[in-house]
Order: C-alpha cells, then sequence, then structure tokens
C-alpha cells in the first residue's frame, strides 16, 4: 500500500533542508508512475512560520524541484538528488494564471508570421501590416494567447499588437500593405513611414507568458467603424545571441472574440521610460533603480470622474532586470502598488490579475520603479530595443476604455547630458540646466 507523506522544511544553504518547527503545509493527494510522482498541497500565501516561510503574493516564485531515485528511509530525511533537479518561475497565488477557451467555446483569428527569415544577428525587430477579417457585424475581442513555432520558439521575445490610426483617406493604402507587403525590419529606413500611425498596443505577449482574457463582461471593439480598429501592426523580437542561421519562423498570437457584446469596453495604458539611450544604468551595481512618471495632469484629462478598474498588468524589462513596481499616488499619498515583482524572471514574464477593486482616479500619479543588477558589466548600460539594452514597463489592462493609452517619461536632455560628462552643447535651443 502506497503512503505519501509532505514535511515542510526550509533551506539554510547550499545543503539539506530543515524541519520547520511550525507544519503549515496539508498534503491533499498523491501519485506516483513508472514516468511521474505527482501530488497536491496547499499552503497559505502568509503562513504563521515568518521566520521559515516567505509570503507568496503576485511576485515570481522560483519552485525548486529535486528527486532521488529511492524513497526517504522511514525517520530519515530526504537524500542527496545529484543532478535530478531543476527550477520553474511560477506565479503561486494564481494571478497569473488564464482560463482560455477550449476548442468551440469561442470563435478566433490568428495574427501571425509565415516563414519569416530571421537574419544571423542578435536583436531583429520584424513589423508587418495586419487587417482584420470581415466579421460582417460588431464583435468584441476578449482575449488572447501566443501561438509559437516549435523550431524557433527560443528565439522568440515578444509579440505586440499595435492598434493603427489610420485617416480614412488612407485605407487603401493600409489595405494593400496588409494584402501585398510581407513585412520588414521595424524602426529602419525600409519600413513604410506610415506604419508610425500604429502605436496604441491593444494586445501583448513576452517570454514564460501565454496570453491574457479580459474578464466576462468586458471586452475591447474591433473595427473602425465600431469604435475600434481594423488595421494592426505586428512587432516581433528576436533573440538570436549566437547568431544561428537558416531560421524560418511562424508563430503569431491567437484572438478570441465573441458577437455578444459585453456591456464594458476595455483598454490597454503603457506606463514607464520611454525606450531610449536616455535610461542609463551605471556598472557594477547592485540594484540600481530607474523610475519613471505618468503624471496627475495625464490621468486628470483623460480618466472619467469615476475613475478606471485595472484588470491585469504585464510587467517588462530585460536580462538585468530584477524588480518591478507601479507605485500609485492619490493627493500626495502612497497607495498599495498597483503591481510589483520584487522577484522578477526575464523568462516568465506573464499577466498578472489584479485581486480587489484596483482603480485609478483622475489626478492620480502612477510611478514605475525598475531595479537593475549590473554586477556582471562593465560598460553602462542604456535603454533601447536590444536584449542586453533594458527596458522599464509596464502594460495595463483597464476598463471603461479611454482615450489614453501611453504615459511614459525620460529625463530632461540637459540632465542627461550633464550625467554623461557633457559641459557644453553647439546645438541651437538646447540648453544645459
Amino acid at each position: 500500500m502506497e503512503t505519501h507523506q509532505l514535511a515542510d522544511m526550509h533551506a539554510v544553504g547550499n545543503s539539506a533542508p530543515l524541519l520547520d518547527s511550525s507544519n503549515d503545509v496539508e498534503l491533499l493527494e498523491g501519485s506516483e508512475n513508472s514516468t511521474h510522482t505527482i501530488f497536491t498541497f496547499r499552503r497559505p500565501l502568509r503562513s504563521c512560520d515568518t521566520e521559515h516561510d516567505l509570503s507568496l503574493g503576485m511576485d515570481t516564485t522560483r519552485l525548486i524541484w529535486a528527486l532521488h531515485e529511492s524513497d526517504p528511509t522511514p525517520g530519515g530525511g530526504p537524500s542527496y538528488h545529484g543532478t535530478r533537479r531543476g527550477v520553474r518561475s511560477l506565479s503561486l497565488d494564481g494571478s497569473g494564471v488564464f482560463r482560455f477557451p477550449a476548442p468551440g467555446e469561442s470563435e478566433s483569428f490568428v495574427f501571425g508570421n509565415s516563414e519569416v527569415a530571421l537574419p544571423e544577428a542578435r536583436t531583429y525587430y520584424h513589423c508587418s501590416i495586419r487587417k482584420l477579417p470581415d466579421f460582417g457585424e460588431k464583435v468584441h475581442l476578449i482575449g488572447s494567447r501566443v501561438k509559437l513555432d516549435p523550431v524557433t520558439a527560443p528565439y522568440v521575445h515578444h509579440i505586440l499588437m499595435f492598434a493603427c490610426t489610420v485617416p480614412a483617406h488612407m485605407h487603401n493604402q493600409f489595405d494593400e500593405y496588409a494584402r501585398s507587403h510581407p513585412g520588414s525590419e521595424c524602426y529602419s529606413k525600409n519600413m513604410p513611414p506610415h506604419w508610425f500611425f500604429c502605436g496604441s498596443i491593444t494586445s501583448g505577449w513576452a517570454v514564460g507568458g501565454e496570453g491574457d482574457m479580459l474578464p466576462d463582461h468586458v471586452g475591447a471593439p474591433l473595427g473602425h467603424e465600431h469604435g475600434g480598429f481594423t488595421f494592426f501592426m505586428l512587432e516581433f523580437h528576436y533573440d538570436n545571441p549566437r547568431k544561428h542561421a537558416g531560421l524560418k519562423d511562424s508563430s503569431g498570437i491567437e484572438l478570441f472574440f465573441t458577437r455578444s457584446l459585453r456591456p464594458v469596453e476595455a483598454g490597454v495604458l503603457t506606463v514607464g521610460h520611454a525606450v531610449s539611450s536616455t535610461q542609463l544604468i551605471p556598472p557594477g551595481q547592485k540594484n540600481f533603480i530607474t523610475a519613471s512618471v505618468c503624471a496627475g495632469a495625464c490621468t486628470e484629462e483623460y480618466l472619467p470622474s469615476e475613475g478606471v478598474q485595472i484588470h491585469s498588468v504585464l510587467l517588462h524589462a530585460h536580462v538585468a532586470g530584477r524588480s518591478l513596481n507601479v507605485r500609485h499616488i492619490r493627493d500626495g499619498r502612497e497607495l498599495p502598488p498597483i503591481a510589483h515583482d520584487w522577484t522578477y524572471d526575464f523568462n516568465f514574464q506573464q499577466s498578472r490579475v489584479m485581486k480587489g477593486n484596483v482603480r485609478i482616479l483622475p489626478g492620480d500619479t502612477l510611478i514605475l520603479e525598475c531595479g537593475y543588477n549590473t554586477e556582471d558589466r562593465t560598460n553602462v548600460t542604456m535603454g533601447g530595443f536590444s536584449t542586453r539594452n533594458e527596458m522599464c514597463l509596464a502594460f495595463v489592462t483597464y476598463y471603461p476604455r479611454t482615450a489614453l493609452h501611453s504615459c511614459p517619461s525620460y529625463p530632461n536632455m540637459g540632465h542627461y547630458l550633464k550625467d554623461l560628462g557633457v559641459r557644453s552643447v553647439e546645438v541651437a535651443g538646447l540648453e544645459l540646466p
């Protein structure tokens, strides 16, 4: 007869774990076969054993596992696992878990690439214009899920879908782009200038995530004739540090929609440091903080008097990122953070759903702080598009939708030049502070 035991233990270093004086875990069930050991247990998010148990929240939790080929001896502790071990980042409080529609539960379509050739370059951004299918009526977007090409999945860093604000007289041009243009490198001389009309993020995915689903009463309109957008720009960021050749990618995003219109419509707000070389991070730093502000004057102008409800937040930095914190200021008083991840993992960038009623009111100020570790670097790290550059961004999905979709900031250019040691410049209209 199989017996299953679960012990509450803690680590004190690179040695065998020790038994806690307080048992705060409960075994629910367990099973074992020739290939798998499966068990389910529960533990309070905040246990009474504050000395040995970490509090569990929306911060990324690194789940370390180790497995010995034999069962522990009765009354003894676990045996050394050897090489049978690993680690996986998770959201243990459930804020990063979404239920996506099963086949047949929702209509969907896919915006994606088809055999896009990746250059032998560490960083490559590929952009293309896509047009919505003809739905024949107003529909609501209700969620998205990534569909990665299994061959090139390790090289896909992020996928963003930007809505294009296209004047009526340019619809034919964008329609032609969508039908015939295969796409090209983003933000380069080969990128048609009209594509800069596409600047409002509608959906996004980053490495390690799955996607996002809106609440049952919330949707986002599709089609310019229905208050939404008809044309979108897809931005794919590929990271190929070893410059492998011959790669072709067919990844994309599956977009779920419904014809049963929902009473409330959603929007996405991007806050953080503008992607720019004005973001400077010195080398040799254990925890260097970059801050950016979405000022109260901005939310005062765009948000309704009752404010907006936050559904989810996707936090984004690159490989030097260690923490992100969206601070919330109202009437000169700091409220609890809207979202944070004090143990950020670049390889696990999943949207986190807010618990409870988290609202932004007109006049509220948002401050995004990002912490970076550059102890392994000897040169300054600047903001930019490469994975070795840095970003500090938060994508906030909220409702009801307003005209506010982007609220970034960056340092005054004079301060920036002064920090670089520039004492004078000879450019008309540019003065040091």
